[in-house]
C-alpha cells in the first residue's frame, strides 16, 4: 500500500468520524429524553358528559410508564368502568345506559408518582337536563377571540347571554343550531380597558322544562398596561424645575422621580425609623413653558413588589388665584404596571 493510499484511508476515517459523532450525539439525546417519566392527559378530556345510551369510548394517555407505575379507578364502577389499554396508551371507558330519572356522576382517578388527574363523567337520566362542557378556556385575554362549549341535552332549550352585554356574542352557524348540536360557539371582542377583569354569564334554558337550567360564566382580561401603551406620537418629555416631598428615606428624595437614571435609583418614602405615615405628598414646580398633557407614574422595577398605588388623587393649578382641582384615583382604576394619569 503506497503513501498516497494510506492518506486517503485516512482521510476517509476522518470523514467518517465527523459524520458519525451528530449520529451519536442525537441518539443519546433522544435516549436520554424518553428516561424522563411522563403521564399526560389533554384538558379536553377531563370532562366527559354523556346521554342516557351506553357508551365505549378511548382517552390517549402520554405516557412511557410500564403497566405497574400508573393506576385508573372509577368511583362508580358499577355502571362507569375504566381499564388501562397498555399496548395503545388509553383509557377505555364504559358507561352503561341510565335508566335513572336525574343526571348521574362518576370521577375516574388517573394516578402515577408523575402525576394525578381525575376526568369528570356525567350521563344524563330521562328526565329533563342540559349539560355544558367547555371545549376551550373559558377566561381570555384583552384580545377577545373564540369559546366553545358543548352542549349535551335531552330536551329543546334556548340560549340566553346576560342583559346589557354587549361584547360577547354567539357565532354558531345557524345550520348547527338544532337540539342535536354538541357545541356551540361564542365570540369575545377586544377588550380596550385597563382595570378589573369583566365577565358576563351564557344561560342555557328551556321554556318547557324551567327546573332544566345550566349557565358557563365567561372572562376576560382587562388589557395590561405599559408605557408603549402611550401613543406619544410628536410628544415631547420634560422635566419638573423642582419639588417637595412631604417625607422621603435619607438619600431618595423626590429628585429622584425625574433624573432619568432608572433602575434602583428611586424616591422612597421613609422605611426606617417609625416609617412612613399616609398621606404621601409630592409636589412637582413647572416654570410654564411647556403643556402638560399627561405624566406617567412607574413602580419600581427591580426587587420588591411595592410603589403600587392603591388610592391617590392628583391635585394641579395653573395660577395662585386658580384653586386647585383634585381627582380621585382608585385601586379599580389602577394597575399593578405603568399607570397613566391625565392632567385636564
Amino acid at each position: 500500500m503506497n503513501k498516497k493510499e494510506i492518506q486517503r484511508i485516512k482521510a476517509l476515517l476522518f470523514v467518517l468520524l465527523i459524520f458519525s459523532i451528530p449520529a451519536f450525539c442525537g441518539c443519546a439525546d433522544e435516549d436520554q429524553n424518553s428516561s424522563v417519566p411522563k403521564l399526560e392527559i389533554e384538558e379536553e378530556y377531563l370532562v366527559q358528559d354523556f346521554d342516557s345510551k351506553k357508551y365505549d369510548i378511548q382517552i390517549p394517555v402520554n405516557t412511557n410508564l410500564s403497566r405497574d407505575e400508573w393506576r385508573v379507578t372509577s368511583s362508580e364502577p358499577d355502571w362507569c368502568m375504566a381499564a388501562k389499554v397498555i399496548d395503545e396508551h388509553m383509557i377505555r371507558l364504559y358507561v352503561l345506559s341510565s335508566e335513572e330519572p336525574d343526571v348521574r356522576e362518576a370521577t375516574v382517578k388517573v394516578a402515577s408518582s408523575v402525576n394525578e388527574y381525575t376526568i369528570t363523567v356525567r350521563q344524563l337520566g330521562y328526565g329533563p337536563a342540559i349539560l355544558v362542557t367547555p371545549l376551550s378556556p373559558t377566561t381570555l385575554a384583552a384580545e377577545g377571540g373564540e369559546v366553545k362549549l358543548r352542549i349535551t341535552t335531552n330536551i329543546d332549550y334556548q340560549v340566553n347571554i346576560q342583559e346589557n352585554c354587549e361584547w360577547l356574542t354567539e357565532t354558531t352557524p345557524p345550520t348547527t343550531r338544532a337540539m342535536t348540536s354538541k357545541e356551540r360557539t361564542f365570540h369575545l371582542d377586544n377588550y380596550t380597558m385597563f382595570g378589573e377583569t369583566r365577565t358576563s354569564t351564557i344561560y342555557f334554558e328551556s321554556e318547557k322544562y324551567q327546573e332544566a337550567t345550566a349557565e358557563c360564566v365567561i372572562s376576560q382580561k382587562p388589557v395590561d398596561p405599559t408605557t408603549g401603551d402611550i401613543e406619544v406620537g410628536g410628544d415631547s418629555m420634560f422635566k419638573p424645575t423642582g419639588g417637595t416631598a412631604n417625607q422621603y428615606q435619607a438619600g431618595m428624595g423626590i429628585e429622584k422621580c425625574w433624573d432619568g437614571l432608572g433602575g434602583d435609583d428611586i424616591y422612597h418614602s421613609p422605611w426606617s425609623g417609625d416609617g412612613t405615615k399616609f398621606p404621601v405628598i409630592l409636589e412637582f414646580d413647572f416654570d410654564g413653558t411647556h403643556t402638560l398633557e399627561y405624566f406617567i407614574y412607574t413602580p419600581r422595577s427591580r426587587g420588591m413588589a411595592n410603589g403600587e398605588c392603591l388610592t391617590s388623587i392628583v391635585q394641579h393649578k395653573t395660577h395662585p388665584s386658580i384653586p386647585r382641582l383634585a381627582h380621585l384615583i382608585s385601586r379599580t382604576q389602577l394597575h399593578q404596571a405603568n399607570l397613566q394619569w391625565t392632567i385636564r
